[in-house]
Order: structure tokens, then sequence, then C-alpha cells
């Protein structure tokens, strides 16, 4: 196809908008952002999930009250997903 216009290049205006993704029982990987750890069931009474842990990280995952009295502590090292049962809260 041929034309007789010229060629000509607009400069138009570009913006950006973050789009976060976040879950009710999700918590954000701080070294990974686009990575959701998430927690279930929630509230829980004996036993709960976790899931999308970085197998690469150590973590050590704390369980209180709203007290802030803890009343569960465990290292997990290696492992993308653990279950907590029998928890005594």
């Amino acid at each position: 196809m041929r034309t007789s216009e010229t060629c000509y290049t607009s400069q138009t205006a570009i913006d950006s908008i973050t789009i976060h993704k976040e879950q009710p029982t999700g918590i954000v990987d701080a070294d990974n952002p686009g990575h959701i750890i998430t927690a279930y069931p929630n509230p829980f009474t004996t036993s709960v999930n976790i899931k999308g842990l970085s197998t690469a990280k150590k973590y050590r995952i704390v369980i209180s009250n709203l007290n802030g009295q803890i009343l569960y502590s465990k290292r997990i090292v290696n492992r993308a997903d653990v279950a907590f049962t029998d928890l005594k809260c």
C-alpha cells in the first residue's frame, strides 16, 4: 500500500499502574514480593496449613494469641508446605 502522507511520530502519555494481589490469609514474601504465603483455615482450632514457602529459605513459624503470648514456635527448613496438627492453642 502506498500513500502520499508523510510518516510522523506522536508522543503519547503512558501511565503505569501497580497491581497488588492479596489474599485475606496471604502474607507477601519480603524477598519475593510477587509470591504469597498462605495460611489456612483462618481461624483455626487445632490444625493449620501453610503453603507457598520457599525451599531455599529458612523460616521460624510463631503462633501467638491476641495478647502476644507465644503458643507455638518451630523452625522450618527446605519445605514448601507445612501442616501443624494437634495444636493446643
